[in-house]
């Protein structure tokens, strides 16, 4: 529980996952294709963020498709898929964002200890 609640309430990966649907709505909404930024009629930008999130991505086709077709649902998957995607990527980038912000409280040097001060002759 308490790995959960440090993973939900990093400030870093809140931020990441913020970051990341505002990127994502510009470009399903906004971003729209030129003559040299695209790719087989895809913007880079969409061909980016479909690499980065690849893992929750496998595993949201994953528990979509079993859950289909286990309980017949086909004409509901494209909501399944919807909310598989957006729980998996935003917990995909919470963990990064926690794991990034775990790294930096390991490396950062430790605040109790004194200032180094130079001493004047």
């Amino acid at each position: 529980m308490k790995v959960l609640r440090y993973i939900a309430l990093s400030p870093i990966g809140i931020a990441f996952v913020l970051v990341h649907w505002l990127v994502v709505t510009y470009a399903l909404l906004g971003d729209f294709p030129s003559a040299e930024n695209t790719y087989h009629n895809y913007t880079m930008l969409r061909v980016y963020l479909a690499g980065l999130n690849i893992p929750a991505l496998l595993i949201t086709n994953l528990l979509a498709t079993s859950i289909i077709s286990l309980f017949s649902l086909a004409a509901w998957i494209n909501y399944i898929y919807t909310i598989f995607a957006i729980i998996f990527c935003s917990l995909q980038w919470l963990l990064v964002g926690a794991l990034l912000q775990f790294l930096i409280a390991q490396h950062a040097p430790d605040s109790s200890a004194q200032p180094v001060t130079p001493r004047s002759s």
